[in-house]
């Protein structure tokens, strides 16, 4: 086989397979870039795994706002008592 024949071969199954992994998603359920992708819909597992943590992380910041506000009215004479 001439090498003409052969690097003209190699060069189009280059040029097939670059374009490909380019239009092609990157992964298990992964999804394409932009112009080809598509939005994926959460799933109800996905959306009560989100509202559970988003409910943890406001009852955090709340416990640490009465915390914050416990020390603040707290003065240096009269120390919290302690439990036993």
């Amino acid at each position: 086989m001439s090498h003409r024949i052969f690097y003209s071969l190699v060069c189009v199954a280059l040029v097939i397979m670059i374009s490909v992994a380019l239009l092609w998603p990157q992964g298990e359920g992964a999804v394409s870039p932009p112009p080809f992708g598509h939005d994926i819909p959460e799933t109800d597992k996905q959306r009560v795994m989100r509202e559970r943590e988003e409910a943890r992380l406001l009852k955090l910041k709340s416990d640490e706002k009465k915390s914050a506000a416990r020390l603040d009215s707290q003065s240096p004479d009269n120390p919290p008592p302690i439990k036993p």
